[in-house]
């Protein structure tokens, strides 16, 4: 009987040193359960509940001198301006892009910060791209984009809309591979019934069609917003 009562006597001591000193610890253990169960109800009310940290004391580890400097209302708004300014140099430059962007262009947007470039393209027929586009020459103009980004150090997406009739053909899989021998990702936007498609459902994948997605996104570099992403399968990201 004694013990049994030391066993227990020592599992409660474990259990509240395990919690109590490292409450994080117990939190993250929590949420990967939960992960890994697909407990999305867990996962939701955890996404804004508080950490309560317990502490006996604390001290000052550094300081720093406090300056105090004046800066009058209108020097503030003249700042505000210049910053406006700034941001929006940037922006027309992006917007300017949006139809040539060749090598020269995509080293600047890399040397300013830029990681990443998605382009839309969608089909390999330059023809039925165009027009789904209604931009003429636009197929040509991506994929010299996409050279150029590439050659310039930029990460590339390929984004395209997928629709019941193109998701399982052979023109949708020569797709992929075309993107991907380029070292390129392919990410895939469901069509939807709205603009030139609303009312049409007839365009609209079914839960069969996304099971064979998700074996394709077994076999290539190919995904979706459902896709899991590090780790994680949290579902639909818009819920």
């Amino acid at each position: 009987m004694r013990r049994i009562v030391f066993v227990g006597l020592i599992s409660l001591f474990l259990v509240l040193v395990t919690n109590c000193g490292s409450p994080e610890k117990s939190l993250f253990s929590r949420y990967f359960e939960a992960v890994k169960f697909n407990d999305k109800t867990t996962m939701s009310t955890m996404a804004y509940e508080p950490i309560a940290l317990e502490f006996t004391k604390w001290r000052l580890v550094s300081l720093t001198q406090e300056e105090k400097r004046s800066l009058p209302l209108n020097d503030l708004y003249k700042k505000q301006d210049e910053l406006k300014v700034k941001r929006d140099d940037v922006i027309n430059q992006l917007a300017d892009l949006k139809d040539k962007l060749d090598e020269a262009k995509a080293k600047h947007l890399k040397s300013i910060g830029v990681d990443k470039i998605q382009l839309s393209i969608d089909g390999l027929d330059p023809v039925a791209h165009d027009e789904f586009r209604r931009k003429t020459g636009s197929f040509e103009r991506c994929l010299k984009a996409l050279d150029a980004s590439l050659s310039a150090g930029l990460n590339v997406i390929i984004q395209t809309v997928v629709t019941k009739q193109r998701i399982r053909s052979q023109e949708f899989i020569d797709f992929i591979e075309f993107f991907n021998k380029k070292g390129v990702g392919v990410f895939v936007t469901y069509a939807k019934p709205v603009g030139d498609w609303e009312g049409n459902f007839d365009v609209l994948v079914t839960k069969e069609d996304m099971d064979y997605m998700r074996e394709l996104e077994k076999k290539y570099n190919v995904f979706t917003h459902l896709t899991p992403a590090y780790g994680l399968n949290l579902g639909c990201i818009a819920v």
